[in-house]
Order: structure tokens, then sequence, then C-alpha cells
């Protein structure tokens, strides 16, 4: 087995992920304010139209805020481990 230790993790790599892994929820978000919206417009129920409202935009709220959180995360992380030591992971080789 070889040790192998983290020392410094791109920050617009992590960005990326966390837009990666938020792409579900996001979709998830935009298919229920369309609807609500929808049911809103239909019914004339002002409140759904809020909620449809703001659940079309809690996306870019939601990756912004994302975003932002995994760059901070990233560059303390990079602070840290130059410091301290970076995460130390074990590979195995195999045959």
């Amino acid at each position: 087995m070889k040790k192998v230790e983290i020392r410094e993790l791109g920050i617009s790599s992590l960005v990326k992920v966390t837009l990666y892994f938020s792409i579900i929820p996001i979709a998830l978000m935009i298919i229920v304010g369309v609807l609500a919206f929808i049911v809103g417009l239909i019914s004339g129920e002002r409140a759904a139209i809020v909620f449809g409202m703001l659940y079309l935009a809690m996306p870019i709220a939601v990756v912004i805020i994302y975003g932002v959180t995994m760059a901070i995360g990233g560059v303390l992380y990079n602070a840290f481990s130059s410091k301290f030591g970076g995460l130390e992971i074990f590979i195995k080789d195999k045959e």
C-alpha cells in the first residue's frame, strides 16, 4: 500500500464538483417552482405564485451559497494543510 498526502485542493475544481452535486436538487427546485407557479396562475392563488417564484429563484441562491462556501473551505484547507499536513490516504496497487 502506498501512502499519499493531499496538500492542496484546486478551488475551481471544488466549485465544479459542488455544482455537479447540486444539479439534481436544483432541477427539482426548478420543477417544483414551475409547477407551483402554473398552479397559482390557473387557480388564482397568490401564495402559490409567490411560492413558485421563490422556488425559481432559490437555485441561484443555492449555487452562489454552495460555491462560495466550498471556495472558502478550499482556501482554509490549503492554508491549514500547508501548516499542519494534509489529508492522508492509502492507495492499494491492484495486481
